[in-house]
């Protein structure tokens, strides 16, 4: 395990300590003078996701009156038994879902009505070893993870009691909350069953708590504990807990080096979101994404869409390719299979294509913002436009990393993310300098019908219509792209 030490204020300092997966697993904090105060402790499942959380305050107990043992009482116990269900000793919460967004949160009322989770008849016995043994573990890892941040003893169970009672409970549910988002995924109001607010929360741009300004009011003795961006804020460290790494929004940084580090090496592995807030989110830790839900959601199904055809043009070269090296195949059948075979792989060519600008957007230093608003597009315009633009060009002719690019696609338009890429690479390598608009915007179109061939065609029987009019457009041959290119961009 590596530890480190920080300053939190007045003397007092924190050690933290780290394991070799850079997962935080215990926090200790001393008072003034290096007298213990507070420790947490975390544990993690084989996918890195944390399992438990251990909190509470060191006591200095006295032996025989001159011999003191410093002793961890974990009086607050967490587990994480999946995203929908969280118990501590008191209580439990089951969460609710629209895709990664929490929506509501509910106190459990008990498991009066099902069989006895804790019922030894029951339980669930473990692929090797047995629950006493697994029970040994857990505590000894627990005590592991303090002897890195503090010589403490381990003052409590590892074991959640309540759950003991929670099984015996059948109580109505009827305390749920609601949680309002603002764009960025961060919770704004919490309303109750009955559309109360119970709790109002406002944030400065990198989530800095109440001490530096944060509006934080509430009705109930209730209060969400997913806050900033919309993850749990531990109470004991300050820390939010985002799934990779913890962010300390007290000095807007995380505390771990980015997991994908390699993919911004112009950028501090530990500033949050690129240090573009408002723009940018990060939903794990992990890499950033479009604030728009709508725009982020549509950027990755045109990304995973491209990918998947790649995968299967792949797979039908492979078995083509397997077909083509048979002995017994016949010169007619080999003809057919080699023009499927070149085929194929002229497809896969144009694919990565798509896939090299996609990967460019996601990888640039830039921040390329998609967003859902439609308020400045035409009816003619192929679903996007150019809202604004700040380029800067490093030394070396990149793109510099305040550079913002901000385009604007209507809902759902998939085929026009590939439009659109293809401009901002035209961005990226300077061609929007060297080439005329007429150029950039068949390329541009070219790559769009690579993905979706019928948009093209729709778009061009628009500015048909309107271009002619009802009376001649039903006499004319559809207009060529080139020229619908130089109508709606007013191009000479």
């Amino acid at each position: 395990m590596a530890r480190s030490n920080v300053n939190i204020f007045n003397g007092t300092y924190r050690s933290l300590c780290w394991d070799e997966e850079n997962r935080l697993m215990s926090v200790t904090d001393f008072e003034d003078g290096g007298n213990f105060s507070t420790a947490s402790a975390y544990v993690y499942n084989a996918g890195g996701e944390r399992v438990w959380k251990f909190a509470g305050q060191i006591e200095r107990m006295s032996l025989n009156g001159d011999l003191y043992v410093d002793v961890a009482q974990m009086s607050s116990r967490t587990l994480y038994a999946n995203p929908y269900l969280v118990a501590t000793d008191q209580q439990y919460t089951k969460h609710y879902f629209i895709e990664t967004e929490r929506i509501a949160s509910k106190i459990g009322g008990g498991f009066g009505m099902v069989d006895n989770p804790v019922d030894q008849y029951f339980a669930i016995a473990p692929l090797e070893g047995s629950l006493e043994d697994h029970s040994d573990n857990l505590q000894q890892h627990i005590i592991n993870s303090f002897s890195c941040s503090a010589n403490v003893e381990l003052g409590a169970e590892i074991i959640l009691r309540g759950i003991e009672d929670f099984a015996d409970l059948d109580d109505a549910e009827e305390e749920l909350y609601f949680t309002h988002s603002d764009h960025l995924g961060s919770s704004s109001f919490i309303t109750d069953a009955s559309g109360e607010a119970v709790q109002h929360l406002q944030y400065l741009p990198f989530g800095v708590p109440k001490a530096f300004g944060i509006v934080s009011q509430t009705s109930s003795s209730w209060q969400s504990r997913y806050t900033f961006s919309g993850k749990e804020k531990d109470v004991e460290t300050g820390y939010s807990y985002f799934g990779a790494r913890y962010y300390d929004s007290d000095i807007s940084v995380w505390l771990s080096v980015d997991p994908m580090a390699d993919k911004y090496p112009s950028t501090s592995s530990y500033m949050y979101v690129l240090g573009k807030p408002l723009l940018l989110i990060d939903p794990k830790g992990a890499d950033t994404a479009f604030a728009d839900k709508q725009a982020r959601k549509d950027f990755n199904d045109a990304h995973n869409e491209v990918n998947n055809r790649i995968n299967s043009v792949k797979n039908n070269i492979s078995e083509t390719e397997k077909k083509l090296s048979s002995n017994n195949l016949k010169k007619r059948d080999a003809r057919k299979l080699n023009k499927d075979l070149e085929y194929s792989k002229n497809q896969l060519n144009d694919l990565n294509k798509l896939k090299s600008d996609f990967d460019e957007i996601i990888t640039n230093d830039a921040t390329f913002r998609y967003t859902s608003n439609t308020s400045e597009l035409s009816a003619l315009e192929d679903g996007a436009v150019l809202q604004s633009s700040n380029i800067f060009r490093n030394s070396d002719g990149s793109l510099s990393n305040s550079s913002i690019i901000n385009i604007a696609i209507r809902p759902g338009e998939l085929s026009v993310y590939i439009h659109e890429n293809r401009h901002c690479n035209q961005i990226i390598s300077g061609d929007v300098k060297k080439f005329p608009l007429l150029t950039l915007e068949l390329e541009a179109f070219s790559y769009q019908s690579i993905f979706n061939p019928q948009h093209i065609v729709n778009w061009r029987q628009r500015v048909h219509n309107s271009y002619y009019g009802e009376d001649m457009g039903g006499k004319m041959p559809l207009i060529p792209l080139e020229k619908a290119i130089k109508v709606v961009y007013k191009i000479k």
